[in-house]
């Protein structure tokens, strides 16, 4: 299926003490702009990260936020000083001794200097971090790409019905033309023939065939016609065929855009010229909507 280029995912976890958080929000690009933000610790896998979303995004501004928060005591590293933990233990026995103080030096009392006890931050290395990123970062992808599916499925719907559109109106279009020709190879008769009435002058029949011919060349708008509509059945083959279409329908709408003005500009006829910019309209209509498609 085809994809729209704008999409949100988002996916957490507590491991251990540490949340970790990972945001994807894309918007329109011609091509894939991807903008990774990571805390320092998780600074070592963008290149990682980088390779599974080019995996499964083609086009787009993509903007990746991963947070981590390592407040929880849990992810805490307590360890002493043992220099100062046996010095200390030395001094309360003299204490003890001088003062001649009952009672035994117990953990708890030594755990009260902060001199001996130290809090850090436990130190998370790249591996012991990547497992828990790559999981979250698939699974945000895959509520994005939900979304992404979701929307171009119903930009889809909307393609395929202007082009229903744009069909409609070529048939009408066809069905006029050879009227119109008619219309102005009679005009042109009884044009040529009130110019000779009352002259002397003479044109052969043949003469006459010709330059009809060419007025029914230069009107005739049926190769644009037939073009017009391989082009709709390309554009809706796209749209079937899924994965990243943008740039082909884009492709295919210059060459509509072409047909519907070669159209208009052969027209000699009112209801056909008007049919060329509604041609043109729709096509307009189109191409705004596959600005949001892969």
């Amino acid at each position: 299926m085809i994809a729209s280029m704008t999409g949100y995912g988002r996916a957490e976890s507590i491991k251990d003490g540490v949340r970790l958080e990972v945001e994807l929000r894309a918007v329109n690009n011609r091509f894939l702009d991807l903008a990774i933000r990571l805390p320092r610790a998780l600074a070592p896998l963008e290149n990682r990260m980088k390779e599974i979303i080019q995996a499964e995004v083609a086009r787009g501004r993509v903007n990746v936020s991963v947070s981590l928060d390592e407040n929880s005591a849990s992810a805490e590293e307590i360890d002493f000083d043992p220099a100062v933990a046996e010095a200390t233990v030395a001094f309360l026995k003299k204490m003890k001794k001088r003062f001649r103080l009952a009672g035994d030096i117990e953990v708890g009392t030594l755990a009260s200097f902060p001199e001996i006890v130290k809090r850090r931050k436990k130190e998370w290395s790249e591996e012991e971090l990547w497992p828990l990123t790559e999981k979250l970062l698939k699974k945000a992808l895959k509520d994005f790409n939900s979304m992404r599916l979701a929307e171009g499925k119903a930009l889809a719907t909307d393609l395929r019905k202007r082009i229903a559109i744009l069909e409609k109106e070529l048939e009408r279009i066809e069905k006029r033309a050879p009227k119109s020709v008619a219309e102005s190879k009679e005009a042109l008769r009884r044009r040529v023939n009130q110019l000779l009435s009352g002259e002397n002058i003479q044109i052969s029949d043949e003469r006459l065939a010709m330059e009809i011919a060419v007025l029914v060349d230069r009107l005739d708008c049926t190769e644009e016609v037939v073009r017009f509509r391989s082009h709709n059945a390309q554009f809706l083959a796209c749209l079937d065929g899924g994965d990243a279409v943008g740039k082909r329908l884009n492709f295919l709408l210059q060459e509509m855009n072409r047909e519907a003005n070669t159209i208009g500009s052969k027209a000699s006829d009112t209801d056909i010229v008007r049919g060329s910019i509604v041609l043109k309209e729709e096509v307009e209509r189109i191409r705004e909507q596959i600005q949001n498609l892969e």
